[in-house]
């Protein structure tokens, strides 16, 4: 009887030790479950924070290709007026160069038409003082 005594209570003793070890199991384990908890929420927020911090990349990125895009546009339209406008240059110069040589030619006519009626008006001024 002492025997089934002694190994009933060493049973309840044993359940008592493993009730306990289950106890702590499971407060280890809601402390762990919470601590993962944590963890996942700082890695849940941290991602939306990194895909948020790529649009914003991605959404600058896109702004600089259309202000390079932008910009290069106006660099092609500035060469181009650029280019018409250096045609223009040479085209004007040109055009002033005619009109240069045409003046001359004209002064050069002028100036011999002048000397010939100067020469005329002092034969007849001479031809006038011989009556």
């Amino acid at each position: 009887h002492q025997q089934l005594e002694a190994a009933s209570e060493a049973a309840q003793n044993e359940a008592l030790a493993l009730r306990a070890s289950l106890a702590h199991g499971e407060h280890k384990l809601e402390a762990l479950q919470r601590h993962h908890d944590i963890w996942l929420g700082h890695r849940v927020r941290m991602e939306g924070e990194a895909e948020e911090m790529h649009r914003e990349v991605e959404a600058a990125h896109e702004e600089l290709e259309e202000k390079d895009l932008l910009h290069r546009s106006v660099l092609a339209s500035h060469h181009r007026e650029q280019g018409d406008s250096q045609q223009e240059l040479h085209r004007v110069r040109l055009s002033v160069q005619e009109h240069i040589l045409r003046d001359e030619r004209g002064l050069e006519e002028a100036s011999k038409e002048s000397s010939l009626w100067r020469e005329r008006a002092y034969r007849s001024e001479a031809a006038m003082c011989q009556l």
